[in-house]
């Protein structure tokens, strides 16, 4: 083992390996990116950091390496001077060659090396040397050595060597050290006796010359142990090094390429999806395009359909005039929903957010549909739960689309019994102006299997291919009412049995007047003014002015008029109004900067309640007005009940003083958009 290591050692194999290694990591590492793609590949710096560090290892290497022989030579060469003193002091330069091995004095000295070997395990072996006339090196004293540490002297190697033994293998160093020099053999020396690493001192005689020498060996195991670990200490964090830096490269490269590759399918799919957008925009275009084609040519077919329908003709004429007739309003019915469908699917179709009564949408729609019903023999039912004069906010015109459809459906797939609409309002916990609207479409008809139930949402289809041709449809209306619900953020369910009907439940979460709660007691927003009903009316619209002015003379108030921003800030000066009304969006000076002006004439603790008349609902109007100092906010166009409600909020201690008005009339667009 320890020629293994004085081999390894002597010719750097260590740090050969190491190189190779690293080398070998790198060529691996590089292979293994590659195989991700061509254009992925490690840094060429880590490789060049990677060979630094190993050749950087190297050169600590060898400066460790030296280090540890010169603390290992400084230790063992330190008993060199000791042992020749002693020799000196007992008389060694009496020994001769022609001295016995039983002479006393010989044996006192082998008895000295005994005990000095005893005392100090590291020592292998002592022994004393001379240079003979043919300049030779011949062994003096040299005792028996147990080499295995048992207590006894077995075997030819643990013997005593005979008085001037002649030693082969002595090296330059002897020949130094009988000069008169301090040595150390650290080159490996290998005897019969073993593999030694030895240092040498020269013994004085009485008369100051160098008689002889003494030798004192150490095992080259702990030798080659000691440099061999200081070589290893410092490769091994050449490795650590190595290791950390190539690992990180390479986990670096990894993420580099899944973040490429990753970019690279992004970039795919937003390409593939821009492509099936432009296709959908295409497709859309072009039903869009040809449902106007066809109008133009179908309006002149129902044209001169229903001109001969006032001509004298014959039975067999009429039906054919009537069979063109119901074949063209079945065709502009599904060119209206081609030009919906196209509208919702390319994103053109805007919602609106106007105020309306839901009540008052579902009876239109009932209205509408008492033909048809009638026609079949169906009855037509509206359970109404819903609170009196309840206005909501959103598009009418969609819901009324929705409802007018999924009648229609019910009356159309309805043999006999009856069709139904029933109508409840939830309102919102803890809130009164917010809520959910239910409008349920019930019917007694023909019912959809329930493996059919998840098609009929989707365009063009139906539960029955059969549907067609015996009930007439083209398939989009219940995708058209889904698309809808969905853009108003609700949700269209149905729930159907076979041969028993079909219930489409539509629910919308919005917005609505709020109503005061039962036992409230009314809060005084304004102070007391001396004319209660004296109100400001500011508009640029003469028609708008006049239209509010008779709304409010309804409620026993008296309006003033004013039709710019200067002239109304000119009446509040001069007046105290209870309330005053303003349009925003006026030439000169708009609404905001009216507020701002009459807020900053007031007199101390004086304050008069100022409500925005405008259509504006866009985002971030209420945040305006507020900042404006106005106090409330009414939707255009405006309806008697929810103008009413609304003095009430501002003017409690006047309520029982406002007129009455008919609850036939329509409610208003919506509540106070600054009191939400």
């Amino acid at each position: 083992m320890s020629k293994v290591i004085y081999y390894i050692l002597l010719y750097r194999l260590d740090f050969i390996l190491l190189a190779l290694l690293v080398a070998a990591g790198c060529f691996w590492i590089q292979r293994l990116i590659r195989r991700r793609g061509p254009q992925f590949r490690t840094p060429r710096r880590s490789f060049v950091a990677a060979a630094l560090i190993v050749v950087a290892g190297g050169v600590v290497a060898e400066w460790a390496a030296q280090d540890r022989v010169q603390e290992l030579e400084k230790l063992f060469a330190g008993f060199g001077p000791i042992y020749a003193t002693e020799f000196r002091q007992h008389g060694h330069e009496d020994i001769t060659l022609e001295t016995t091995a039983n002479d006393p004095h010989y044996l006192e000295l082998i008895e000295h090396e005994k005990t000095w070997l005893a005392a100090n395990p590291v020592v292998a072996d002592i022994y004393t040397f001379r240079q003979d006339k043919d300049g030779k090196i011949r062994l003096i004293v040299d005792s028996e050595t147990d080499y295995d540490h048992n207590g006894k002297f077995e075997g030819e190697r643990e013997q005593r060597t005979p008085i001037g033994e002649l030693y082969a293998e002595a090296t330059p160093k002897f020949y130094e050290a009988l000069a008169g020099k301090v040595v150390f053999e650290s080159n490996i020396m290998l005897d019969r006796w073993g593999i030694w690493v030895s240092s040498f001192t020269p013994i004085f005689g009485q008369d100051g010359k160098v008689e002889a020498a003494v030798g004192i060996d150490y095992p080259a195991k702990s030798w080659l142990t000691g440099i061999g670990g200081a070589r290893a200490f410092c490769l091994g964090i050449a490795v650590v090094l190595n290791v950390i830096l190539l690992s990180s490269s390479t986990l670096n490269a990894f993420l580099a390429a899944e973040i490429e590759e990753r970019r690279q399918t992004q970039e795919r799919l937003e390409q593939a999806s821009e492509v099936a957008v432009s296709a959908s925009a295409a497709k859309s275009e072009f039903l869009a395009l040809m449902s106007h084609e066809v109008r133009t040519p179908l309006s002149a077919i129902l044209g001169f359909a229903s001109v001969l329908t006032d001509t004298p003709l014959d039975p067999t004429q009429r039906r054919h005039v009537d069979t063109i007739n119901r074949a063209g309003a079945n065709l502009i019915e599904l060119l209206n929903d081609i030009l919906d469908y196209t509208r919702v699917e390319s994103g053109k179709l805007k919602l609106e957010h106007i105020s309306w009564s839901p009540a008052l949408l579902v009876h239109s729609v009932m209205e509408l549909m008492t033909g048809r019903a009638q026609e079949k023999g169906l009855q037509l039912n509206f359970e109404n739960n819903l609170p009196a004069a309840l206005t909501l906010y959103g598009d009418p015109t969609r819901v009324r689309q929705i409802i007018t459809n999924l009648v229609s459906n019910a009356v159309k797939f309805t043999a006999q019994g009856s069709v139904s609409v029933k109508a409840d309002w939830f309102p919102a916990t803890g809130r009164l102006d917010h809520g959910e609207l239910l409008l349920a479409v019930v019917d007694t008809g023909i019912g959809i299997p329930a493996d059919k139930i998840p098609q009929l949402f989707q365009a063009f289809t139906q539960a029955d291919a059969s549907t067609t041709r015996h009930h007439g449809g083209n398939g989009l209306g219940l995708a058209i009412c889904k698309r809808l619900s969905d853009m108003m953020g609700g949700q269209l369910s149905l729930h159907s049995t076979v041969n028993v009907g079909t219930t489409f439940t539509l629910r919308l979460e919005t917005n609505c007047v709020a109503l005061t709660a039962p036992g409230a007691k009314p809060v005084i927003t304004a102070s007391p003014f001396p004319v209660w009903n004296s109100v400001l009316v500011v508009d640029d619209i003469k028609l708008n002015r006049e239209l509010l002015k008779v709304m409010l003379r309804r409620l026993g108030l008296a309006a003033d008029l004013a039709s710019s921003g200067p002239e109304a800030v000119q009446l509040a000066a001069q007046n105290r109004y209870a309330v005053i009304f303003t349009d925003l969006e006026m030439p000169d000076m708009d609404g905001f900067a009216a507020a701002r002006l009459i807020r900053a004439q007031e007199p101390a603790g004086q304050h008069t309640p100022i409500v925005a008349v405008s259509a504006l609902t866009a985002v971030g109007t209420r945040e305006k007005c507020l900042a404006a100092g106005m106090d409330d906010y009414l939707i255009k166009p405006i309806y008697l009940p929810a103008l009413k409600s609304m003095i009430e909020g501002l003017l409690p201690q006047h309520k029982d003083k406002l007129g009455a008005i008919s609850e036939a009339v329509p409610p208003s667009p919506q509540p106070s958009a600054l009191a939400a």
